[in-house]
């Protein structure tokens, strides 16, 4: 009986696994069955092993109760929402992982979840999509394209959005770091680990994904001023120096970058729309469905917004109008937190930042360094995307829970037991 109630004990974690190799592919079956694969193991696990005798209270239980409070917004908001359309069985789906991970992480996961190996896979198959993508590109080099612009295309075609693989590849140097720094593993592992790690440095040095760029640099400066104020060794702040030097000459020869500076960004005037109708409903917003709809007729009356590629997919399909405007992934204000100001009003904007910032101050001691990186890498991107498919919540919502789930008992013995 015991043994069956240890292998029960880690189905959960091989269905987290799972799920993280999933994260920066398109939704399809495997997603699905990867996440009904955590339904199924998590209870039963929790049932057989009796996991509620080791639950406690502590801060981090706060933030999965805004989880679960976030996600209820929806289906609350529409009762008086006078418009449905299918956008609201889609946010539903979107912001689903909130609720239900939200309610794991409150009743508390079992401790046979390792980190290292929810980083080593995420490394794998970040390495795994740059060797694909880098073959399709020498294989296949787009006509009159360098091959750097061919990377990013096919990276796009064949795999997933810049945004969502720029953030996959954040959050795997992230963890790829945690292994480094944080682990006792023989010298061999941590070279085998930091060869996985370049490839991935490398897709986001010649990404064309602006935020995935920066957020990987502000990442890396952070990571090394926060051991520069730790060591205080000189060493360290020369790298300190020979990074910000190097990333500095990098970005400003960077074309994206520079494009910045020279061409109007079509983001600002969406997110001016945005505050024009939290304006007019700052506490109780318009609704999902009712935002959505209300957000596309102010941004087709938009005579810049009309010009650019926001509003062509609208534009060309003559039934946006009877279908609700609801799957054209283009028009959004392209930031979660204006857009769930308009959908929610002011109980869903302090709520959604609640969700964003709350997993920066929570404790757990050295490793809240980590968990840290990884919620700022997401914050960062929701001030660009919209939550959906090219900000999907799963991504911060798994992060919280498995850096809670084992309280690092197997890499630190001396770090406190609960947090």
């Amino acid at each position: 009986m015991n043994i069956v109630r240890k292998i029960i004990a880690y189905l959960p974690f091989l269905s987290i696994l799972l799920i993280v190799a999933m994260f920066p592919f398109r939704y399809t079956e495997w997603q699905r069955i990867a996440m009904y694969s955590l339904a199924v193991t998590y209870p039963l696990d929790y049932i057989v092993n009796g996991r509620w005798r080791e639950w406690r209270w502590s801060f981090s239980k706060g933030v999965f109760i805004a989880f679960c409070a976030f996600a209820l917004l929806t289906p609350i908001w529409q009762l008086t929402d006078p418009l449905k359309t299918d956008l609201y069985q889609v946010t539903l789906n979107d912001v689903a992982p909130f609720f239900f991970i939200g309610i794991a992480g409150f009743l508390g996961m079992a401790n046979t979840i390792r980190m290292e190996y929810v980083g080593w896979v995420m490394l794998s198959i970040s390495v795994a999509i740059c060797a694909y993508v880098g073959y399709l590109a020498t294989l296949d080099a787009l006509q009159g394209y360098d091959w750097w612009f061919a990377f990013n295309w096919f990276r796009e075609k064949n795999v997933n959005t810049h945004m969502v693989l720029n953030l996959y590849f954040n959050l795997s140097l992230i963890l790829g770091a945690f292994v480094l720094f944080e682990t006792s593993y023989l010298r061999v592992v941590k070279i085998l680990t930091v060869l996985l790690m370049v490839p991935v440095f490398f897709a986001l040095l010649i990404t064309d994904g602006r935020v995935g760029l920066l957020t990987m640099v502000l990442l890396v400066f952070l990571f090394l001023l926060q051991y520069t104020v730790r060591l205080r060794r000189w060493w360290i702040v020369a790298v300190m120096a020979v990074f910000c030097v190097g990333s500095g000459i990098y970005l400003a020869n960077n074309d994206r970058i520079q494009e910045m500076f020279h061409t109007k960004n079509p983001r600002i005037e969406q997110w001016k729309e945005a505050a024009h109708m939290i304006q007019e409903r700052p506490i109780t917003g318009y609704g999902v469905c009712s935002a959505r709809k209300e957000y596309v007729e102010r941004v087709l009356a938009n005579d810049y917004l009309r010009n650019t590629y926001v509003a062509e997919e609208v534009e060309s399909n003559p039934d946006f109008q009877r279908n609700g405007v609801i799957q054209y992934d283009m028009m959004h204000p392209h930031n979660a937190i204006l857009e769930t100001w308009t959908r929610y009003g002011l109980i869903g904007l302090l709520l959604c930042l609640f969700c964003l910032i709350s997993p920066m101050c929570t404790r757990l001691g050295k490793y809240q360094l980590y968990l840290t990186l990884c919620a700022l890498a997401f914050l960062i991107q929701a001030l660009f995307e919209s939550f959906g498919s090219n900000l999907q919540p799963l991504f911060l919502a798994s992060m919280m829970l498995l850096f809670y789930s084992d309280h690092f008992a197997h890499i630190a013995p001396s770090a406190p037991a609960h947090v």
